[in-house]
């Protein structure tokens, strides 16, 4: 990230809070300076979910969508996001609304790139990078929260390595390194999934087997080591509270992927079926 970009982030104040009534957000992030942009991209961390949510994200998407965001812009968008969720990458992101919120605009901008190409072959592998650190993190699983809104870390990570899964230009070895940042948030000890994370989490999973980025052997390790044998066999897994947590996270995963993988018709990702059906039977009551 240049010293100018990491400056007007440091020094970037929320234009949307007492913004005028004729206030153009989506303006201001397509044709506006990086300091309109950098400001905008500070609105991602407020803590009122109208600001956060309904205007700011909501701009960020009208504007990449509607292709109102040049190519030099949206790398400099890109760096941006990345300085602002660095803090949650290193455990400092105490509200736990900016990481989140930052790492969902940038799913948007990796989605630009998988409908036409813009990022180069290094560019693209330190994005996915970049998206496994991220999702790797997460330690913070505050979903919805009554008068805060969302911050939905889990699944907001998982968006973007969606969106990176779902593009062909990328790799095989990086898809395996996306599968591998999957794999310790999908059954976790510490929390129960309780805000539709299990399904956001299957969906790269599934887009990365319809790209047969890996092989059936290696798909068997990958769900076995979500819910082993060993751990389906403890005699004390209904006693412990955390072996009941990893189960029933396991379950609610497996489930996601039968049902996807149901409606796939000839996709490689319908062998992921039996996968997670091992799955479900170990974590039978």
């Amino acid at each position: 990230m240049s010293i100018s970009l990491l400056v007007a982030a440091a020094v970037a104040a929320c234009p949307l809070v007492n913004a005028e009534p004729d206030f153009d957000a989506v303006e201001a992030i397509a044709s506006g300076s990086r300091e309109d942009m950098a400001g905008m991209v500070a609105c991602l961390g407020e803590p009122d979910p109208v600001v956060r949510d309904e205007q700011a994200y909501s701009a960020f998407v009208t504007a990449l969508r509607e292709g109102r965001v040049t190519v030099e812009k949206r790398g400099a968008l890109m760096d941006m996001l990345a300085e602002a969720a660095s803090p949650a990458i290193e455990g400092h992101d105490e509200a736990g609304f900016l990481g989140p919120f930052a790492v969902l605009v940038m799913a948007e901008v990796a989605r630009t790139d998988r409908i036409e190409p813009w990022l180069d072959e290094d560019e693209r592998y330190r994005l996915a990078r970049f998206a496994s650190l991220y999702l790797e993190s997460v330690t913070d699983y505050r979903g919805f929260v009554q008068g805060e809104g969302w911050r939905h870390g889990v699944a907001h990570g998982a968006d973007l390595l969606m969106q990176l899964a779902l593009n062909p230009e990328l790799d095989r070895g990086t898809g395996k390194d996306l599968l591998a940042a999957i794999l310790p948030q999908v059954a976790p000890t510490t929390h129960a999934y309780r805000f539709g994370e299990p399904a956001r989490l299957a969906r790269p999973v599934i887009y990365l087997a319809d790209q047969e980025v890996m092989s059936e052997a290696e798909w068997e390790q990958w769900f076995d080591a979500i819910y082993p044998e060993a751990e389906a066999a403890r005699s004390d897994r209904y006693r412990d509270e955390a072996a009941l947590t990893r189960m029933h996270n396991a379950r609610a995963f497996a489930l996601e992927i039968m049902a996807m993988s149901g409606r796939l018709g000839d996709s490689p990702a319908i062998a992921l079926a039996d996968h997670a059906q091992r799955i479900i039977s170990r974590t039978a009551p």
